[in-house]
């Protein structure tokens, strides 16, 4: 007798298998496709060795791998529901394979427009969906996730040649350098500017190591792996974190190869220091001129709105660095940083050269917007107008997190979902994570959140 496959009826023969049950909630309809024909096909299976006089043993185990099947649907979700069919259809091939019915095993994913080769073993786990690896975070309440493949992300990768700035958030600590080749791809797949000098500001190194940068991207005679050792040992020995510098050589090699400028746009260990200690005001006169060039402007930045939730829950946060002014310490890493940026950007346009930006700092200094993102808006020199009288050409700066955890995202379940946005007290006040996330492979699905349909 047969109740209904994709919903809380039970099917169950007399012959002997064991009870499966199918419960609707939580599948979507491309899951519960799947989950139907796995199990109708198992049915088929089991059939067949009634057939051929095969021991019930032998026949039981598709039985119970078309339960499994269901639970990996479950945790894996489904893509289309031609997919799902097929998926379906080629489990049953498996199962009909294990059972010595060739015949069977070829054509039933065959009819599931799949592929006619080789089933996998079993207890081999299948391979991992293929999710868009680029999304943009729309704004709105809620925020959603807009992901991206194909045409559509060439696009807007492509899109980041436009912007006069570029601000890539990673892992500066992490001992792998996962993050820096991401960038490196994000760049090379069209979001530089084909005209314009670049510029790499770099958070990471401070005026200490700016020697050594500058000794690095001048070096042309080296080999990449010999340039490479010797900024790390020049760097080191200025005070850098050798572990940093490590995890970026692929954006460095990468920025000397194009003939970029490497900017040094951190700031000293002993100024911040000086800063958790005595507050801004510990500050030596020459040190406050070059990073905080703007000192009325650099403080009226925590009057703009959403930027007290911003400094509540980034800042402030359980997890963030704490200090005795921690909350000093922050701003003037971000404004130095902006502040570096600005001024090469600046320095371009009195000498009459197009240039555009790449500041690569931590994670959390790019998070929601009110980090360097804001603040180099704020420094952003004017661009140059379109024509004779016209108003000045937008400035233009794009966010893109590489790699996010659901902990980098302050969300409260750190160990699931991304968190998207803040949450505002009005749409005015609603920045999201970032404008654009992008990771190395396909994000688990327990990452992602109210994702909008793919764009391709």
């Amino acid at each position: 007798r047969r109740g209904s496959l994709g919903g809380p009826g039970r099917w169950r023969r007399s012959l002997r298998i064991r009870k499966l049950r199918f419960h609707r909630g939580g599948l979507n309809g491309a899951a519960r496709a799947s989950m139907a024909v796995r199990t109708g096909l198992a049915a088929l299976v089991a059939l067949a060795c009634v057939q051929v006089q095969l021991p019930v043993e032998a026949w039981r185990g598709p039985a119970r791998a078309a339960y499994a099947a269901r639970l990996t649907t479950m945790r894996e979700g489904a893509g289309s529901r031609r997919d799902a069919v097929g998926r379906g259809l080629g489990a049953a091939g498996t199962g009909a394979a294990a059972l010595g019915l060739p015949g069977l095993a070829q054509a039933l994913p065959f009819f599931g427009g799949g592929s006619t080769a080789p089933s996998r073993a079993p207890g081999t786990p299948p391979p991992p969906a293929k999710r868009p690896a680029l999304l943009r975070v729309v704004v709105g309440t809620p925020p959603v996730l807009q992901p991206y493949s194909n045409q559509a992300e060439k696009r807007v990768v492509k899109e980041g040649s436009e912007m006069d700035a570029l601000i890539f958030g990673m892992h500066t600590s992490s001992s792998s350098s996962q993050d820096a080749e991401l960038a490196v791809k994000h760049m090379t797949q069209g979001a530089l500017s084909g005209d314009k000098e670049l510029g790499f500001a770099l958070a990471t190194f401070d005026r200490r190591q700016q020697a050594a940068l500058d000794a690095y991207a001048g070096d042309k005679s080296s080999s990449d792996r010999d340039a490479e050792a010797a900024l790390v040992a020049a760097a080191t020995a200025a005070g850098a974190d050798e572990i940093a510098v490590r995890n970026q050589l692929p954006l460095l090699r990468f920025a000397r190869e194009r003939g970029a400028t490497l900017l040094a746009v951190g700031v000293p260990p002993a100024v911040l220091q000086g800063v958790d200690k005595g507050g801004l005001e510990g500050m030596s006169a020459e040190d406050r001129q070059y990073y905080v060039p703007d000192a009325d402007a650099f403080l009226s930045t925590i009057r703009v709105k959403g930027f007290q939730r911003y400094a509540q829950n980034v800042i402030l946060g359980a997890d963030a660095p704490q200090g005795k002014n921690a909350f000093a310490v922050a701003i003037l890493r971000h404004e130095a940083m902006a502040s570096g940026a600005a001024r090469y950007l600046r320095k371009g346009i009195t000498e009459g050269v197009r240039r555009q930006a790449i500041l690569v700092a931590d994670t959390r200094d790019v998070i929601y917007y009110f980090g360097a993102q804001m603040r180099l808006q704020r420094l952003a020199p004017q661009p140059e107008t379109r024509a004779e009288g016209a108003a000045p050409a937008e400035f233009k700066v794009r966010s893109i997190l590489l790699n996010p955890t659901a902990s980098d995202s302050l969300s409260e379940l750190p160990e699931l979902r991304l968190a998207l946005g803040i949450t505002p007290k009005s749409v005015k006040e609603a920045y999201p994570l970032a404008d654009l996330i992008c990771f190395s492979g396909s994000p688990a699905v327990s990452l992602l959140t109210r994702m909008s349909p793919i764009e391709t």
